[in-house]
């Protein structure tokens, strides 16, 4: 059995032998198995494992190259499914009771394969030619584009530095002045508080947040990229996508607009 082969077969059996859209199950089918590719090759190519699901033929068909509305949702479950390291396991060193000699052959085969994912995901990009086709979609800073759409994908967090003000030093208050000052800030706080917002929408805001810093990401990424290019190249780039599905100041941006979009320019940008 060939390389890509036994990958596909570590992609089937991780997503238990089943369709990920339509739920058919595939153990026995395996010339119905399709692996493809979430976030589609031809937005970018990423052959890395948390894009990568099980589908069957018709499904795989239907889907076609465009991108899933619940693409990151897709995505991240693919991650932890790949890469959850406590599978098999009740607590570190210690197997679960009653796992049969096939199931342990199993666990043990997926975590040698986790340990050397590294070095598989690279035979699937080359598999795939994901370097030559990200090269001459985006030029040769392709991977901080790679990099920008594996984070908005899987939701990952910006971190954020806090900064310090300065003390301004004409101020002279004692240090009693402070704390009563603080106390009263405090106790007005206490009687004037807002009712606490519920969890899922602080989630639900979190998101909206991230969103936006994604948002900026891009396009601070896209403008730096325009600099390098022509003077005419850049006018030609601002006159098709100068008018771009224009938003309002307090509308946040969906993943799927931010992706699409953004690439779709780039990919211009670098080629016209």
């Amino acid at each position: 059995m060939d390389f890509l082969t036994e990958l596909k077969r570590v992609i089937a059996r991780r997503d238990d032998y089943r369709c990920r859209r339509c739920g058919i199950e595939l153990k026995q089918k395996a010339f119905e198995r399709n692996i493809d590719h979430i976030i589609p090759r031809d937005l970018i190519a990423i052959s890395e494992f948390w894009n990568l699901e099980l589908l069957c033929i018709d499904c795989n068909e239907e889907k076609g190259s465009d991108l899933p509305s619940d693409f990151q949702e897709r995505c991240i479950r693919a991650f932890f499914k790949s890469f959850n390291q406590k599978e098999g396991f009740i607590e570190e060193g210690t197997w679960k009771a009653g796992l049969r000699e096939k199931e342990v052959w199993n666990i043990a085969l997926r975590t040698i394969f986790r340990k050397h994912a590294n070095y598989y995901q690279n035979e699937l990009k080359k598999h795939y030619q994901d370097d030559y086709i990200n090269r001459q979609k985006y030029g040769n800073n392709y991977r901080i584009l790679v990099d920008l759409v594996r984070n908005l994908a899987l939701k990952r967090k910006f971190k954020v530095s806090k900064v310090k003000k300065k003390k301004k030093s004409t101020e002279k208050l004692s240090q009693q002045l402070k704390k009563e000052a603080n106390e009263a800030i405090k106790s007005l706080k206490n009687i004037f508080k807002p009712k606490e917002e519920k969890k899922e929408e602080k989630a639900i805001k979190a998101e909206q947040d991230l969103l936006l810093q994604y948002d900026r990401k891009f396009s601070s990424f896209l403008l730096s990229f325009a600099q390098n290019k022509h003077y005419s190249t850049v006018i030609k780039f601002w006159a098709r996508y100068g008018n771009l599905t224009p938003r309002k100041d307090n509308e946040i941006p969906s993943a799927n607009e931010i992706l699409y979009n953004y690439l779709r320019m780039f990919e211009y940008l670098n080629n016209c």
